[in-house]
């Protein structure tokens, strides 16, 4: 090769370096804004939503859903439904959960709702009815009549 085409090859290798620089540092910046921006609406979301814990007990299994995010004032039945697929019956007395996680109540067992506070306590008034606090730690259990 000539002393003209090494010319030329250090240059396109010299730009093409000089390139990929300002593109490196461009991605880093835009990355950089991301991550300032997520933590930002993060924050704000953090004002207007909760984190609830949420135990399936089938009877068989037991899964947890630890850190579901709400909205303020969400019931118990809103933050089930974020968690886990669930079918129930809508009466004047409130929901009746029929049946989570493609299991339904027959006419043995049912699905019933509870919350931690110290121990667990029977849930008091239909799920549709609890409204959620920050932290709280609530469970379904499949039950039996018996």
């Amino acid at each position: 090769m000539d002393e003209k085409t090494l010319k030329i090859i250090a240059a396109v290798l010299l730009c093409t370096t000089i390139g990929s620089g300002a593109l490196a540092f461009q991605y880093n910046y835009q990355l950089t804004q991301l991550r300032d921006d997520y933590e930002y609406t993060l924050s704000e979301l953090e004002d207007y939503t909760i984190l609830v814990n949420i135990k399936i007990d089938d009877g068989e299994t037991v899964t947890w859903y630890n850190d579901t995010r709400v909205s303020v004032g969400a019931s118990l039945l809103d933050a089930s439904l974020e968690a886990v697929e669930m079918e129930y019956q809508t009466s004047e007395y409130g929901v009746f959960v029929t049946a989570i996680g493609g299991l339904e109540g027959d006419l043995a067992h049912y699905w019933l709702w509870s919350y931690y506070d110290e121990g667990w306590e029977m849930g008091v008034v239909g799920a549709d009815q609890y409204v959620l606090h920050d932290g709280d730690i609530v469970a379904w259990t499949y039950t039996s009549f018996e």
